[in-house]
């Protein structure tokens, strides 16, 4: 069987594949895939995308950073935020979820600033002739041809191989791509966490800069990282302004309880000499006891209240003393924190570079041999999205969502010769 399909089946595949018409049409579909497949599965997950358990959601709220956190949507699609509550998000889009948590935030905060991003999206499936089947985590731009190369390729050898090589490149070309994309966004965190160090005003990744030209999404994630730039500026400002005024606040209150201390010695220096004078005067018989006595007790009012403000004034200056104790423990501890992550991209970047050319190397080993976007003959491809198997046909451009799962069949009479 292997030789009568080897003999038979071979040379016409290998004519197919060679033909100017084939050739043709794999350059026009790779360049609509290029600028418009890709775009177009990022634009739909960014505007079209629901949520649902098993997403994990980064939310940033600007006025409590107790809430800044990632949080998983748990089994009864709900999320559980602390100091806001339990919200829905099954079957909401990002912004629509984000709309709600700022609407139940309002309750609480005026005009609250709320940013929510995906993380990590629900995992897809393939099953069927492939090496590896399972579960395996989704990431944007996915197709059918690259969920085949994440599971390992697929799992019976054709004799043609143009599949087994279709793969080998379309990993190589995936990895590469998510290798320069990965490059790039340390690059500009780097950048990003540089400017925070400065604590410059503003911050942008300079627009002819010679990396960016050959990264995918380089706006956005320029765009993602300003953001989080100024976010994070904000806060830390905000959280700095907090405890300066609380210790212009306790400076406020030492000058204060200062100056009712050199009063009250005032009022107690006047006390005195005027008893001295009424006790002069007593011995000669013009002044009574009882304004003396009054005289005294006025005087011990006047050293108790100061005794009093002098303790006040102490508080204070604890109080001082702790304010400017936080106010270098978050300068020092947030440096600390960016140095630790200049250092963690520093050391990313050098990783990635060495990669992107390893992937480089692959791939110019490799070669560009394409498949036929309408799919092979050997392989019948299978979609099941939202419990349902999709009724068109499923290539191997076709873009894949969370929760997909795709099902690899060889074609039993295709490998018979038939």
């Amino acid at each position: 069987m292997r030789c009568y399909f080897s003999k038979r089946v071979f040379p016409i595949v290998l004519n197919y594949f060679l033909k100017p018409s084939f050739l043709s049409r794999v350059c026009l579909l790779i360049a609509i895939s290029v600028a418009s497949i890709t775009s177009s599965i990022s634009m739909a997950l960014a505007d079209n995308y629901t949520l649902s358990a098993g997403d994990r959601l980064r939310i940033t709220l600007l006025q409590n950073e107790q809430v800044n956190d990632t949080y998983l949507v748990g089994i009864d699609g709900t999320v559980s935020i602390p100091g806001i509550g339990v919200i829905e998000a099954s079957g909401l889009s990002v912004r629509n979820f984000e709309g709600r948590l700022r609407e139940k935030a309002a309750n609480t905060i005026v005009d609250p600033s709320v940013s929510v991003e995906i993380i990590e999206y629900r995992p897809f499936f393939i099953l069927g002739d492939v090496e590896n089947a399972g579960k395996y985590p989704f990431t944007p731009d996915l197709n059918v041809m690259k969920a085949v190369a994440i599971a390992g390729g697929f799992g019976r050898r054709i004799d043609s191989d143009a599949l087994s090589r279709a793969v080998a490149v379309s990993q190589a070309r995936k990895s590469l791509a998510e290798d320069q994309i990965a490059l790039f966004s340390s690059k500009v965190n780097l950048a990003r966490l540089v400017a925070e160090r400065n604590m410059s005003e503003t911050f942008n990744y300079p627009a002819d800069s010679a990396d960016r030209a050959g990264t995918r999404n380089a706006s956005e994630v320029i765009a993602s990282a300003r953001s989080l730039f100024q976010t994070r500026q904000e806060s830390f400002r905000i959280r700095l302004a907090k405890l300066e005024n609380t210790l212009a606040a306790n400076i406020a209150e030492i000058k204060s309880f200062q100056a009712q201390i050199e009063l009250q010695s005032e009022v107690l220096e006047t006390n005195q000499a005027e008893l001295s004078k009424l006790q002069d005067a007593r011995e000669r018989g013009i002044v009574s006891d009882a304004r003396i006595n009054q005289v005294i007790r006025d005087e011990q009012n006047v050293r108790a209240q100061t005794l009093q403000i002098a303790t006040l004034k102490r508080q204070s200056e604890v109080n001082l003393a702790s304010a400017e104790r936080e106010i270098t423990n978050l300068i020092s501890n947030r440096n600390v924190e960016i140095d630790q992550a200049i250092q963690a991209h520093e050391d990313n970047i050098r990783r990635l570079s060495a990669r992107v050319r390893e992937d480089a190397a692959l791939l110019a080993e490799t070669g560009t041999g394409q498949l036929d976007p309408t799919g092979d003959p050997s392989y019948r491809l299978e979609l099941y999205r939202n419990g349902e198997k999709l009724e068109r046909d499923i290539s191997y451009t076709s873009p894949l969502i969370p929760d997909d799962i795709l099902f690899v069949i060889v074609n039993n009479d295709t490998l018979r010769g038939e």
